[in-house]
């Protein structure tokens, strides 16, 4: 179960980074269809951002999509009791955010969030003052009275979405899928790594496919011209080669491989840990 959370976290922070910064948007947040996602943008008095919110239905469909494991689903239904939404926060500034104020209305009836209700992924998640570059993660259970085949809103604060119907039932038929003759698999990770050494990492894909590498620190994504993007060779090998430094903080390092190939695209998700020596 530890290792589906770690996971769930770096899917997390390739959705929030998508979704708020763009640089993925058109890959991955395009592909679910709207009744399975929402977002919701809060403001101040005086017109200005202050939290920027992403939802996902966590359905087979975003497990496909964005490579993580088919158990995930089962696993988190049972914690929360029933169908969840993946839920990422990234603030504007400094700004508040509860778990708590989240509301889901249908028709004439609505739902109030409770603890118990959640599941952090990230303390940030549990509730108080998120820092600005901060992102909070973490699962929210659709209340026992909402039915998901219908349609249903989403609030926080002011502000609310709209999702559904959504089936989270079984795998999707669609051979379509981005994923259908993509193939992405991660050769080569070490567990851990110590401070001031290299990081190797091989993959291997489809033949001349494109290939992006980020990594994501406690500080945030790790900007290195080690982690340019490659192109695939014949045989479908790509590595990257990633000099750590005393800068580097220690601890869980997560990491997201995409492969793109005409209209098609993947992902694959892991992490290793940078350890003092």
């Amino acid at each position: 179960m530890k290792r589906v959370l770690i996971v769930l976290v770096m899917g997390t922070l390739l959705v929030v980074s998508s979704s708020v910064f763009g640089q993925v948007k058109d890959e991955f947040w395009d592909q679910f269809p709207d009744k399975e996602k929402a977002q919701l943008i809060t403001t101040s008095y005086d017109g200005s951002r202050e939290l920027s919110i992403m939802c996902f239905a966590l359905t087979d469909r975003l497990l496909q999509i964005m490579g993580l494991p088919e158990e995930l689903k089962e696993d988190t239904e049972n914690i929360l009791g029933g169908p969840c939404l993946l839920c990422f926060v990234a603030p504007s500034g400094s700004e508040y955010f509860w778990p708590t104020s989240f509301v889901f209305t249908q028709g004439y009836s609505q739902y109030q969030i409770r603890y118990g209700d959640f599941v952090p992924l990230e303390d940030a998640f549990s509730g108080g003052e998120l820092k600005s570059g901060t992102i909070a993660t973490g699962l929210i259970a659709i209340p026992d009275g909402i039915d998901p085949t219908r349609s249903f809103s989403i609030w926080y604060d002011d502000e609310s979405a709209s999702l559904g119907p959504i089936d989270f039932g079984g795998p999707l038929a669609d051979s379509s899928s981005p994923q259908a003759d993509l193939e992405l698999a991660i050769d080569s990770l070490p567990e851990t790594v110590v401070r001031g050494d290299v990081v190797i990492i091989q993959i291997t894909t489809t033949p001349y496919a494109n290939c992006a590498l980020a990594l994501y620190t406690r500080n945030g994504a790790v900007e290195s011209s080690d982690l340019s993007p490659r192109t695939a060779s014949r045989d479908g090998g790509v590595a990257w080669i990633w000099q750590t430094s005393s800068q580097t903080p220690p601890g869980l390092v997560m990491l997201q491989v995409m492969a793109s190939l005409e209209d098609k695209s993947i992902a694959v998700l892991d992490s290793f840990v940078i350890i003092d020596q």
